[in-house]
């Protein structure tokens, strides 16, 4: 089963909305014709967290900005061979370093 995209916010706030109005999920689904589960797990959502909006999911959060990461993918293409040190020390010497890890 593929992932499906998420419903606009102003959907579950109606969802939200007919729950506490007293309709079941099987009223909610067939008035707004979305699955029981989708139902359900909106519903979930609103009650433990309190809101309807995307929270921010987890993950590494970038280290660099795009534009010094163009940066440097441009420099290998001039030149293949750079290594990490070379490329460390262009960008630091430019004022625009980034934390180096090999």
């Amino acid at each position: 089963m593929g992932k499906s995209k998420e419903l606009p916010e102003d959907l579950m706030q109606k969802i939200i909305y007919c729950h506490k109005a007293g309709e079941g999920y099987k009223k909610i689904s067939k008035h707004l014709s979305i699955p029981i589960s989708t139902i359900v797990s909106i519903i979930k959502k609103y009650k433990t967290h309190g809101t309807v909006t995307t929270l921010p999911r987890s993950g590494r959060k970038k280290v660099l900005l795009p534009r010094r990461s163009r940066r440097i993918v441009r420099k290998v293409n001039n030149n293949p061979r750079l290594t990490a040190k070379d490329i460390h020390s262009d960008l630091a010497g430019s004022g625009t370093g980034f934390p180096f890890q090999s």
